[in-house]
Formats: C-alpha cells, structure tokens, sequence
C-alpha cells in the first residue's frame, strides 16, 4: 500500500525595499559630490591639451623659422601681413610665408583662443583678427634694431623670444587695437614692472595667461616655452630701464 502524503510548498518571498527620502539625498549628495571634485580636473585636462597644441604648433614656427632663416642668410621674415604696402591678407602674412618652411602645417587660430574679432571687426582699427600670434617689433623693424632681422646679429636665440600668442581682446575693447595687429612692440615696454602703471603695456598686446597663468613663446633657436609673464620680461625698477629678464630684446635676451 502506498500512502501519499500532501507536500506542503513554500512560496519563496522577496521583499522590495524602497529607498527612503534621506537615502536617496545622501545618494544624490555623493553623486554632485564627485561630480564637483572631477568636472574641474576634466576642464583643466582639456585645457593642458590645448596648450599642449599651441606649444606644439609655437614649436613648429620656431623650426620654420630657423629654416627661413637658413635660406635667406640669417634674414627673418617680416612681422607684417604684408610686404610693400600690399593690402592686409592672411596669405600676405609670416605665418604663411613660414608654412612652407615646415612639413607640418601651421595653425592660424590656438585652440584656446576665443577672442570674438575672428568674427566682427576690431572696433578700433575696423580689422578681422586672423591669427592668434604675432612677432615682436625689436626683430628688425624698430628703429634701432634693423641688424636683429638677421639672427645672426641676436646675441642669444635660445634667449630670444620669435613670436608671442597676441592679446584677444572682448568685444567691448580690442586692447588699442593689437587683437586684430600682426606684431608687438616690446622697444615700448620699458617700464615693465609687475604691479607698475607701465606693466599694462604688457597686457595690451600679449595675452599672457592664456593657458591656465601662463602663455606660450617660440624662440630664435627652434624651442618653444610655455612661461609666466616675470618669466618672459621684467623691469627692476629706477629711471634707466635695467632688466631683471627679457626675452624680447636681441641685445639683453637674459
């Protein structure tokens, strides 16, 4: 005989717990937490690539312009758009003629260059900015410094700075006019002392924390240096200009 007992089955149960209010604020606090402490290293990432493209491109300038420079016996190119009086244009420009100096090619614009006269014209000058760089004036076109257009004649090119990325501006000033200009003029910055009236000279022309405090710089020997502005030039003080640094001019460049 068989005797068949009734089996008795258990339904397993699972209990879904829902978050309670504290919870899902502690949860959300955390979440803005993290995103407050990463989205800054991931904008300062973005901006250490940036500068890492414009120095690279400021490189690739200098070499260029070694190699012009080999060419043409010492000779540097102009600092203007143009040659002659010719009428303003990029392809009139050193950058261009340097383009064919180097199997890179060279960028007109730095990756973090946001000046808005790329767009509208300087109001100053009513002239499109067309590129993010400019040369200084002391390499041969200030009066009293026509020998430095030869590097040949520049006491230290390691030392000696070729091109500068150029003051942006905003769209309510163009800095006198340099956010749309081709070159700077270091022959005026003789009172170049940090916290002086005549370190804004300075500021007007070259935009010197362009990269997180610092900008970038080509030099004569083929190098390129992202620098601090006491870095790059610096007046001690008094009434005759005695230079703490400064890369700008062929004959001091220390």
């Amino acid at each position: 005989m068989v005797f068949c007992f009734p089996v008795r089955h258990r339904a397993a149960s699972f209990a879904h717990r829902a978050f309670t209010l504290i919870e899902l604020l502690v949860v959300i606090s955390i979440i803005a937490l993290l995103m407050g402490l990463l989205l800054p290293a991931l904008g300062q990432a973005r901006e250490t690539s940036r500068m890492i493209k414009c120095l690279s491109n400021m490189r690739m300038m200098s070499i260029a312009s070694v190699n012009y420079a080999f060419d043409f016996e010492g000779d540097l190119p102009g600092v203007g758009f143009s040659e002659g009086g010719e009428a303003l244009s990029a392809q009139g420009s050193w950058l261009f003629t340097l383009s064919s100096y180097i199997d890179t090619p060279l960028l007109y614009r730095c990756p973090s260059d946001d000046s808005p006269y790329f767009d509208v014209p300087a109001p100053t000058n009513n002239r499109l900015r067309r590129i993010s760089y400019a040369l200084p004036f002391t390499l041969g076109h200030a009066p009293g410094y026509e020998p430095f257009r030869n590097v040949d004649n520049v006491l230290r090119p390691v030392k000696t700075i070729f091109s500068v990325e150029l003051v942006e501006g905003t769209t309510t000033s163009d800095s006198n006019g340099f956010a749309s200009a081709d070159h700077v003029h270091p022959e005026n910055w003789v009172g170049a002392i940090i916290g002086d009236p005549g370190d804004d000279l300075v500021s007007r022309q070259v935009e010197i924390e362009q990269h997180q405090g610092t900008a970038n710089y080509a030099f004569l020997d083929g190098h390129a240096e992202s620098l601090t502005r006491s870095e790059t030039i610096e007046n001690v003080g008094g009434s005759v200009p005695r230079w703490r640094t400064n890369l700008y001019w062929p004959q001091v460049s220390r």
